[in-house]
């Protein structure tokens, strides 16, 4: 599977309201989580008088949330895209979203995916003694998740 390991620093988020596709950046950004893929268990039973045991195959797949947590600012002066991305939530607007993650030390090859989803969740944390920050979580409503078929140069800037 993994060779070298290669540090989660350096994954990036971003997002789009245009066609063709031109990617806003997600900034000061923590923490990424990448959407899962859960297929159903579908049981796929017939009796026998050789064995009981149960027998399953793959279903739909549930499409899990993915997310990020960012560096909190909640200045509306310093952090327009917070104030955009909560009104998305308010709204219930459908976006288009990228993710990269690194696939080389140097952070000079990435690997991205695009997904269409709404903002579930922002979840702002204000710990009296560490740092603010603002966790965002997405609901995927797309047809698809869009993985790059080679790794290459970032295409968020």
């Amino acid at each position: 599977m993994a060779t070298g390991g290669v540090l989660g620093n350096g994954c990036k988020a971003a997002y789009s309201l245009n066609s063709p596709l031109s990617w806003t950046a997600v900034t000061q950004l923590i923490d990424l989580s990448f959407p899962s893929w859960v297929a159903d268990r579908v049981n796929k039973d017939t009796h026998s008088i050789t064995n009981k045991l149960h027998r399953n195959m793959p279903g739909m797949i549930t499409v899990g949330d993915p997310g990020f947590t960012t560096l909190g600012d909640m200045d509306p002066a310093t952090s327009p895209d917070w104030d955009q991305i909560r009104q998305w939530n308010i709204d219930g607007t459908k976006v288009w979203w990228r993710f990269e993650v690194p696939t080389n030390r140097a952070k000079t090859l990435f690997r991205g995916l695009e997904f269409e989803a709404s903002v579930a969740e922002i979840v702002p944390a204000v710990p009296i003694a560490d740092k603010q920050t603002s966790a965002t979580k997405l609901m995927f409503e797309g047809d698809d998740v869009y993985w790059d078929a080679a790794a290459g140069a970032s295409e968020i800037s």
